[in-house]
């Protein structure tokens, strides 16, 4: 009888040491894909990030042309609130990045932002209000340079911010 008890514990122990390696070995994929998910998460995030602020710049571009070429005033709210957003939008992003490249981009962007690229906006808008022809052209050719730019620096953001996270995703 002692016998059989102790064939059944041993028994009992066995199944028990299998269910737990078998969950632990379980458990290891799941938390490796926990991990992942949440590095292609993070990385996602900041890529939409970048690309609002290319969009924003775009749409601040679209705006001053339709202006530029109609004249119609109604443009004028949507370049300042697009260059509010492209302004205040930078200066979150900035705020996350932890990458040393990619935090010169955006301090390089932020000085055009704040010096070349709103003296130019400024600049156009007055020509095209003063119908002064020749400085439309002029100011809104300025722009456009400048508005490239911007946008080569922000696309510029991408690989480093891909490289960086994948290679230190627990790094913030």
């Amino acid at each position: 009888m002692n016998n059989k008890h102790s064939i059944k514990k041993t028994l009992f122990i066995i199944y028990l040491l299998i269910i737990f390696s078998m969950l632990i070995g379980n458990l290891f994929p799941y938390i490796s894909y926990e991990r992942y998910n949440s590095v292609l998460n993070d990385v996602s995030e900041r890529v939409y990030d970048i690309k609002d602020l290319i969009e924003t710049n775009a749409k601040i571009d679209v705006a001053l042309s339709n202006f530029v070429f109609s004249g119609d005033r109604i443009y004028i709210d949507q370049i300042y609130n697009n260059y509010q957003d492209l302004i205040i939008n930078s200066n979150k992003y900035k705020e996350i990045v932890f990458d040393e490249k990619s935090y010169l981009y955006l301090e390089n962007v932020e000085n055009i932002l704040d010096n070349e690229y709103s003296e130019m906006l400024e600049s156009t808008i007055w020509s095209v209000r003063g119908v002064d022809e020749e400085a439309k052209q002029v100011n809104y050719y300025q722009f456009k340079k400048i508005n490239q730019y911007v946008n080569i620096y922000l696309q510029m953001l991408f690989p480093f911010e891909q490289k960086v996270y994948l290679k230190n995703p627990h790094e913030k």
